[in-house]
């Protein structure tokens, strides 16, 4: 088996960003996600209008953000294709964090966020998911964050709902549940 390798999303990976986002199989297990293009975390608007938002203008809002160096992640590759994807970004980037009131902190101004996960389903259970992991928190790290916080489902009743990560990977990566909601843990 190949390893896996990552890089940051910039510029210059949008395409392999678009490609993993634009295959058909990629969302083949929900595929009302296919539409989102990772935008919905950066989508300043109220909730009630991203509800009647289009897959087309969340590529393009997506595509700009990312020409503009506001998007953040990281993306896995496995022999050069890219299967995954991690949105971890400061979580000033990402105002739809501060409309969840069970998301709210006190001072996000040094706060990284890591909001979800999409791996490629060929390629899962093949360790992609904890080296966007590793490859997020150093990234955070290096964009001055001094923590990383994470938003993983209690008990996921299937894969689709681990798209925040699992509560078992955040812990092996030595992350502690500091909060709890009905559905998901801020770790």
């Amino acid at each position: 088996m190949e390893p896996v390798t990552v890089r940051t999303l910039t510029a210059d990976t949008l395409g392999d960003f678009l490609d993993l986002f634009d295959d058909p199989v990629t969302f083949s297990h929900r595929p009302e996600w296919a539409g989102c293009y990772c935008f919905y975390y950066y989508f300043s608007g109220p909730l009630t209008e991203w509800e009647h938002r289009s897959p087309g203008a969340n590529r393009t809002a997506m595509v700009q953000a990312i020409q503009d160096g506001l998007a953040r992640g990281i993306l896995a590759y496995i022999g050069g294709r890219p299967v995954g994807w991690c949105n971890a970004a400061p979580r000033r980037s990402l105002p739809l964090l501060g409309q969840l009131p069970w998301l709210t902190t006190p001072d996000e101004g040094d706060v990284g966020a890591i909001v979800c996960f999409i791996v490629h389903p060929h390629y899962r259970r093949r360790g992609v998911a904890a080296a966007l992991l590793d490859a997020a928190c150093a990234h955070l790290a290096g964009l001055g964050m001094r923590w990383a916080e994470a938003y993983p489902a209690i008990a996921p009743q299937s894969d689709a709902d681990a798209y925040h990560g699992t509560l078992a990977m955040y812990r092996n990566a030595g992350f502690a549940v500091v909060a709890e909601g009905e559905r998901y843990a801020v770790v």
